[in-house]
């Protein structure tokens, strides 16, 4: 069964033939997560770095990598018996804008944030497909392990 991961939400699948599907990541960054034992995959879309000064507890936690990362690496910990640094984790997105001047640059901050909370939990990314200036959808398959990434032209 496919589980849709939305802008801000995160899930996690462990029965044979889940599988794990997010749209339109532009500047947002999906993170997945695999693992053999338990046979495990998790993904978040993240859309930004962090949430706003004074914003305690977000609605969405996955929205922001500060909130939505370190909470679905304490389920896979706590509810599943993963150990996070024998997981393969990816990351896809992150692109750039189309126009000339983006002051914001949310896809170079997002995986900047991500990169800084992974390694400071000892974690290595295994592969990265980010930046450019495309869309992407990611399918990951948590029985054949595969993750199949469509790719759409940003159009403004």
């Amino acid at each position: 069964m496919d589980m849709i991961i939305g802008i801000g939400d995160y899930g996690i699948i462990d029965q044979p033939g889940d599988r794990l599907v997010t749209h339109a990541l532009a500047s947002c960054v999906a993170v997945t997560f695999f693992s053999q034992t338990p046979k495990v995959a998790a993904m978040v879309h993240i859309a930004l770095p962090e949430p706003p000064e004074g914003q305690l507890a977000p609605e969405k936690p996955g929205y922001y990598a500060t909130t939505g990362l370190p909470l679905l690496m304490k389920r896979l910990r706590q509810q599943y018996g993963c150990r996070l640094e024998t997981m393969k984790i990816h990351m896809v997105g992150g692109a750039d804008s189309v126009r000339k001047r983006d002051a914001f640059k949310i896809g170079d901050r997002n995986i900047e944030k991500i990169h800084e909370i992974l390694r400071a939990n000892g974690l290595r990314v295994s592969g990265e497909e980010l930046r450019g200036t495309v869309s992407r959808t990611v399918v990951l398959d948590l029985e054949s392990d595969a993750m199949t990434i469509h790719y759409q032209r940003i159009v403004v």
